[in-house]
């Protein structure tokens, strides 16, 4: 149980390392063809992910920032992060009815018109 209440955390961890494992192996291809194309001599996976090549493409990875929250939002629909304002409690998981949305027939008297709009 306790593994499911940390979902969240390690859905996003594991595409991180993922990330990270396909940027070391991706990266020193490119970077080998880049310095090849000017003479310089090939380098080692473990000389490219010391380099500051690496840091910069990982650097500019993370810069993806709409795509990051886009996945963020879709992931806290279904999965769990105890203690996060932003996921639902366990148990709770999936898109919710328009009942406990306060949306439709179901909205309060100050909710916006979009709320209040029948299907």
């Amino acid at each position: 149980m306790r593994m499911r209440q940390h979902e969240l955390s390690t859905a996003f961890g594991s595409l991180f390392v993922l990330a990270l494992i396909g940027q070391s192996i991706t990266g020193p291809i490119e970077f080998n063809e880049k310095e090849a194309s000017h003479g310089a001599p090939p380098v080692g996976w473990g000389e490219f992910i010391t380099s500051s090549e690496f840091v910069v493409d990982v650097a500019e990875n993370r810069q993806y920032e709409y795509l990051q929250l886009f996945l963020f939002i879709l992931a806290t629909i279904w999965l769990v992060q105890k203690g996060s304002p932003e996921s639902k409690k366990p148990g709770e998981e999936g898109l919710g009815t328009d009942e406990e949305q306060l949306v439709g027939e179901h909205a309060r008297p100050d909710s916006p018109k979009w709320a209040k709009a029948a299907d």
